[in-house]
């Protein structure tokens, strides 16, 4: 609220000051004033578009570059030449993931399985589980 009012009270001082110089040329203080008014309320409102604008720009090229980061994953491989180097390869879904060791030199693909695992449940938990059923 304090920053509205403040923000009032010095286009209000800048209007008054260009009403005052007006009056050096003969012109109405108020007619001069009222303009210089409407003049900084556009100005302001035309700036602050912009400024929006631009904010939105930089908000999408922020989103864009953290959905860029979320795809990348690394993971920690092991070469399968003899020396069984371990390298960190970031690892792209939905492509063909490769690297070459910089020991051997040899390009190598890496795969990912997926399985899944049945959870387990604590025993406490069977027991009341068992009892509400009546079992």
């Amino acid at each position: 609220m304090d920053k509205i009012i403040k923000s009032l009270i010095t286009t209000s001082v800048v209007s008054a000051a260009f009403g005052l110089a007006g009056l050096l040329f003969h012109l109405s203080f108020f007619g001069v004033f009222i303009i210089t008014t409407i003049v900084q309320f556009i100005l302001f409102f035309i700036i602050g578009s912009f400024a929006d604008y631009l904010g939105q720009l930089k908000l999408r090229e922020i989103e864009t570059q953290q959905l860029k980061e979320i795809n990348k994953s690394f993971i920690d491989v092991e070469c399968p030449c003899d020396k069984k180097i371990v390298e960190s390869v970031q690892i792209k879904l939905g492509e063909r993931n490769t690297y070459v060791c910089k020991d051997c030199g040899k390009l190598n693909a890496v795969y990912l399985n997926a399985t899944s695992a049945a959870t387990n449940v604590p025993i406490v938990k069977e027991r009341d589980v068992v009892k509400e059923n009546g079992i």
